[in-house]
């Protein structure tokens, strides 16, 4: 629970706003916070297919808000993952693509 203080400075944050009745917003959120522990704990398969599920889900929430001021923090934040989890990508392939080369030797 946040204190006096620092609900004050909530408001200067859009995405901070953002009613907690939004079961989808909520659902994404949890699957990204589910792929950022995953990729901490090197799960790195997981962690993509979570980032796909919260950037999906973000996606969907984003269409549906009014508020352009939600929408373009959303929309920052969004591109914010799909960078991480294309650098998971790119990088889980490429680990998996050296480690069969090698077991094939």
């Amino acid at each position: 629970e946040l204190t006096e203080e620092e609900k004050k400075y909530c408001t200067i944050n859009p995405i901070l706003n953002i009613s907690e009745g939004s079961t989808l917003f909520n659902k994404a959120m949890k699957n990204i916070t589910l792929a950022v522990e995953k990729d901490n704990g090197h799960y790195f398969e997981e962690a993509i297919e979570s980032y796909n599920l919260g950037i999906d889900q973000l996606m969907m929430y984003l269409k549906h808000e009014a508020n352009a001021n939600r929408r373009f923090q959303l929309e920052k934040k969004i591109d914010v993952y799909v960078k991480l989890n294309n650098y998971l990508k790119t990088n889980w392939f490429l680990f998996l693509k050296i480690l069969n080369a090698t077991l094939l030797r």
